[in-house]
């Protein structure tokens, strides 16, 4: 969404990590048992210490294809970091099931913490909540 490929080589690891956003920011696999009990038991840990809840960014970017196929037309490239990016996040298409079902076991996890709260954003493309709701 900032420029150039969504994918990144990781020299350490000798393999790429798909990012959307920043490259410190690797897309995890959500839908990986594992990787939600971690940030489930991050999220447990900060919520003892006293925080009263925690803000969700992009969540119409939260899951991706299990196969990593694109999902919409854009397939540009852009030349330049001056140049303005083109409609990508409206041209690709984020409609997975998953979505309803990770947010559930969030709300899930969450009431069992009563006087917290969560907050999601949503893209700024015109359509995401419909997508998001989709």
């Amino acid at each position: 969404m900032f420029g150039g490929s969504a994918w990144r080589w990781d020299p350490v690891r000798r393999q790429y990590y798909l990012h959307h956003f920043l490259l410190s920011q690797p897309k995890l696999n959500l839908r990986e048992n594992a990787v939600l009990a971690e940030h489930f038991a991050t999220a447990e840990y900060w919520l003892g210490r006293g925080v009263d809840g925690f803000r969700f960014d992009a969540v119409d970017f939260m899951m991706h294809d299990p196969d990593l196929r694109v999902t919409g037309g854009w397939r540009g490239v852009r030349p330049s970091a001056r140049e303005p990016l083109p409609d990508a996040a409206a041209s690709l298409r984020h409609v997975h099931a998953d979505t309803n079902r990770l947010m559930t076991g969030i709300r899930w996890f969450m009431n069992r913490f009563p006087d917290t709260t969560t907050i999601g954003e949503l893209s700024s493309e015109p359509g995401a909540s419909q997508r998001v709701a989709a």
